[in-house]
């Protein structure tokens, strides 16, 4: 995507690297709350609904339980468990 490196499922997109930044694709639900939180923001270049991302420079443990909801969301819409 854009590029950059990315994790799919499938052919889904869950995870992708954007400049300093990992965007996922997650629940619509699940990036509302995360950006109300401050626990994410929107994903650039082009913020979209169901986009989050989080700076590759934190402590990534920290956003597990996120990473772990894209890859069940990619393979969740990508026909696969």
């Amino acid at each position: 995507m854009f590029g950059c490196p990315a994790l799919y499922v499938g052919r889904k997109l869950a995870l992708c690297v954007y400049e300093d930044r990992i965007g996922m694709r997650v629940p619509e639900v699940v990036a509302t709350r995360a950006k109300s939180t401050k626990r994410a923001g929107a994903f650039t270049p082009k913020p979209m609904r169901e986009w989050i991302a989080v700076t590759a420079a934190e402590d990534l443990a920290e956003f597990q339980d996120l990473f772990e909801v894209a890859l069940r969301f990619a393979g969740e819409n990508n026909g696969t468990s």
